[in-house]
């Protein structure tokens, strides 16, 4: 059986996590390996072709211990693993940002981690936002070293489309299936939010979050005199989602107060895209809120915080959506009145073709 390292997001984010089930499912027969925190044993149970390595584990301890003293190996299990796979995937969504000028050292752990692998897969991701022409020239670069690299959005894909080892298909989540997770039409919204209070870095999001928390709460409340149930998402609890929440809840009317929830992601995955399977509307600020909602047939209202968002809505004409910047200067129950009056996505054809994300996979490591 081949052995496939991932290199992923293991942060108990739910838009990574579903990746990973999506990946690991699609393959079965492939033995793939994480190195990850040991709650993912059981956020990743049912998943029988994964074998988790945790930094805790005793053995993990041994090797780096002894990698350390004789080779002066610093995370020498985790290295040993990806030098011992037949192949690294690494999958994951806007995991090439430019955070800052000093880029350099995010540059070199992903060049370590071509070096170290017999054959790297990108499977997923987004390019930028970046400022500085050096960080694309060097990814440039880099990128034409790996096996395979598969883009989310058309953007990105055009930045490298002269390289012949890159391709662009829709998200990796619009091959998540769970049979076991069914659509329905009960009289709720679900609202993803995110805690903008510490993001101060370049696109100074921090100063949109008294505008972005009123809004939310306002159309909490908006759905609220109708009647509906509200739940709100966390899908990381590492960001701080649940902060957002807090932050929202204590602007809301006192009377409205003990009438909305959080549903937060842990370890059970189906609760969260269940909640989602069951609304009626999805205002989604999480991009995976976005996707889960569009899969399961909701009526979606995007908040774009990021390049990531505002790329596939291009890519997928998307006529509903508002900008976290442009929060100040619309009318929340206007817009609410256009989410009312829409129609759900068609997806069609990001359905058929997201099984593209696997194809320099597939054609190059699987059938090879």
């Amino acid at each position: 059986m081949k052995k496939v390292f991932i290199h992923a997001y293991v942060a108990g984010n739910l838009g990574d996590d579903l990746f990973l089930k999506v990946l690991c499912q699609r393959f079965p027969r492939i033995q793939f390996r994480l190195y990850a925190g040991e709650d993912y044993r059981e956020r990743l149970s049912e998943l029988k072709n994964l074998k988790i390595y945790c930094p805790t584990d005793e053995r993990t301890h041994r090797w780096d211990t002894f990698l350390q003293k004789v080779f002066h190996k610093e995370n020498g299990f985790w290295k040993l693993l990806i030098k011992t796979s037949d192949a690294v995937v690494h999958i994951g969504g806007s995991i090439f940002t430019q955070h800052s000028d000093q880029w350099i050292d995010f540059y070199k752990m992903d060049a370590l981690l071509l070096h170290m692998s017999k054959k790297l897969f990108l499977i997923g991701a987004n390019f930028g936002p970046y400022s500085d022409e050096a960080y694309y020239d060097h990814y440039h670069d880099l990128f034409k070293n790996y096996a395979g690299i598969c883009f989310r959005d058309a953007y990105s894909y055009r930045l490298f489309s002269d390289l012949p080892n890159t391709a662009y298909a829709p998200d990796v989540i619009y091959n998540y299936k769970n049979p076991a997770i069914l659509p329905a039409a009960n009289k709720s919204v679900v609202i993803s939010v995110i805690y903008l209070n510490d993001r101060t870095g370049d696109q100074g999001l921090s100063s949109y979050c008294e505008s972005y928390y009123t809004f939310i709460k306002n159309c909490a409340e908006y759905f609220l005199k109708k009647n509906y149930q509200i739940h709100f998402l966390s899908f990381c609890a590492f960001q701080n989602d649940t902060g957002a929440y807090e932050e929202i809840r204590g602007r809301m009317a006192e009377e409205y107060r003990d009438s909305v929830d959080m549903i937060t992601y842990d370890r059970d995955t189906d609760s969260c895209v269940q909640a989602i399977a069951e609304s009626e509307y999805v205002i989604g600020t999480r991009f995976h809120s976005i996707i889960l909602g569009w899969l399961y047939g909701k009526k979606v209202l995007p908040i774009s915080y990021d390049t990531k968002t505002t790329h596939i809505l291009a890519d997928q004409n998307i006529p509903l959506s508002v900008q976290i910047q442009d929060l100040d200067s619309i009318s929340y129950e206007n817009i609410l009145k256009e989410l009312e009056s829409s129609v759900p996505v068609d997806i069609s054809y990001e359905l058929e073709h997201a099984d593209k994300q696997f194809s320099f996979f597939e054609e190059t490591f699987i059938h090879s």
